[in-house]
């Protein structure tokens, strides 16, 4: 996904997880497949964190979307998200 980038380039993720609030995760999935032409799969942080391989972190590195720096105060059980973030630069 990277390859063609300039060094310096960033690749910035938010993706839907499906270890946490893996109930809710997967209701939300199959509700929103149901209804759109494009689909979701949610992953696990383990899977998710590949996107990264070869990749610099920046920032707290791939957490849960309300564990995220300056996230503020709504939480993830409060919005219902189950996703990851996380922002990386090529090298």
């Amino acid at each position: 996904m990277m390859a063609d980038l300039a060094p310096g380039s960033y690749l910035v993720i938010a993706h839907a997880a499906s270890d946490i609030q893996p109930s809710i995760a997967a209701a939300m999935a199959q509700s929103y497949n149901a209804t759109s032409s494009l689909t979701i799969t949610p992953r696990n942080r383990a899977t998710v964190a590949r996107f990264f391989d070869g990749l610099e972190m920046v920032g707290p590195g791939l957490m849960p979307v309300d564990q995220w720096q300056g996230s503020g105060p709504v939480t993830a059980a409060d919005s219902g998200l189950s996703c990851y973030c996380g922002i990386a630069r090529k090298p």
